[in-house]
């Protein structure tokens, strides 16, 4: 990754399933060309675990389009 230069971070979901979902992810440079590209399953939470864990990440935001 270059030093000092706009990055863009893009997720989405992929499937969600009952217990797991599957996302993909990339960054973007600031030209477009893809540097890092990621793929991942993921478990689903209660409510109650995700609002705890956002809680203690109050640090952590989604910012939308």
């Amino acid at each position: 990754m270059p030093l000092g230069q706009p990055l863009t971070l893009v997720g989405e979901m992929t499937h969600l399933r009952s217990r797991t979902l599957e996302g993909r992810g990339e960054i973007r440079l600031e030209d477009g060309t893809v540097a890092a590209e990621a793929e991942g399953v993921y478990i689903r939470l209660p409510q109650e675990e995700i609002e705890r864990v956002e809680e203690e990440l109050d640090f952590w935001k989604v910012v939308p389009d």
